[in-house]
């Protein structure tokens, strides 16, 4: 891995300063180095089972409901996002200081889900999290993966934060609901801080159901995005609204891939959308966009905002 990750954050914003505007032009050298990566690691082809918009929507507001105050999470009412997942059973609600992170567990009886929510950064940092993002990675404490997956030295740290304290509630929770399916989900920060749970709870023998994230970044290298692929969750559906940023960064070029599957709305208004190949990295997808540079795209999905202003 790299150097702590206080200690390269200046160094990250002149990195990403350089980065933005070079998208499109990197693209075409992301396709050399990404050939080169992949001689020895084969690039994730699987297909998900079928996308649902429906479950989609549901997913959403789980994922906006994460960024609410905890009383408005631990009462479940106040929001537009809680409004729109009626019956819903807060089982716990999570935080840990230093990394920031915040999240929530609890049980979904209309689809017997026990779901997991971790929150996005808040809008007031959002841009310095873009510029702040890093080309860094370490390996993870994962038992699967054999121990050659990296990922994001940053999203990895912050993981950690809650890593020993969600566990042990999510065990309770899936107790208390025998049979019960695992949801998982996030928007943004979130979406990575998803993947990198349901990557966990799969390499310690638990069945993921569901994994659906909102403007998720890329996590991890290519042999991460193809165990991910072969080994978490048949329904991971990646979703990425027209032309937002985030899921652009970091780039291809420092060897991270993208997990699949991707579902790119590719209107401003999201009305329409196309599932991506298995890839993670579907040329006809978002990474067909010449400039993606969309932070409005990342704050709004399904056309409803999501942040910290919703709640």
């Amino acid at each position: 891995g790299g150097p702590p990750y206080a200690a390269y954050r200046r160094t990250s914003v002149r990195i990403l300063l350089v980065f933005i505007p070079c998208i499109a032009t990197m693209r075409a050298v992301a396709a050399v180095a990404a050939a080169l990566a992949l001689l020895a690691v084969a690039a994730p082809t699987q297909v998900a089972a079928g996308y649902d918009a429906a479950t989609a929507m549901t997913f959403l507001h789980l994922a906006g409901a994460a960024y609410c105050p905890q009383s408005s999470i631990w009462g479940w009412n106040g929001t537009v996002h809680t409004a729109a997942v009626p019956g819903f059973q807060v089982e716990a609600v999570l935080y840990e200081a230093t990394s920031d992170t915040q999240a929530f567990v609890g049980y979904l009886p209309s689809q017997d889900a026990v779901v997991i929510s971790y929150r996005g950064t808040v809008e007031s940092s959002l841009k310095n999290w873009i510029e702040d993002l890093s080309a860094w990675k370490t390996k993870t404490n994962f038992p699967g993966c054999g121990g050659n997956c990296e990922v994001h030295s940053g999203f990895f740290d912050d993981y950690q934060g809650l890593q020993a304290a969600i566990h042990p509630k999510i065990e309770e929770s899936v107790s208390r609901h025998p049979g019960s399916a695992i949801w998982i989900t996030g928007h943004s920060l979130g979406a990575a801080m998803a993947c990198l749970l349901a990557t966990d709870l799969a390499s310690v023998g638990h069945d993921i159901g569901k994994v659906y994230t909102f403007g998720q970044p890329r996590v991890g290298d290519p042999t991460f995005a193809e165990w991910v692929s072969s080994s978490v969750a048949d329904e991971y559906f990646r979703v990425v609204h027209y032309h937002d940023i985030v899921p652009h960064l970091p780039p291809e070029l420092l060897n991270f891939h993208h997990v699949p599957t991707e579902v790119w709305y590719n209107s401003e208004d999201s009305s329409t959308y196309q599932v991506c190949d298995g890839s993670g990295e579907d040329d006809s997808c978002s990474d067909s966009v010449a400039l993606p540079d969309s932070i409005s795209d990342h704050l709004k999905y399904l056309n409803f905002p999501i942040g910290s202003s919703t709640c």
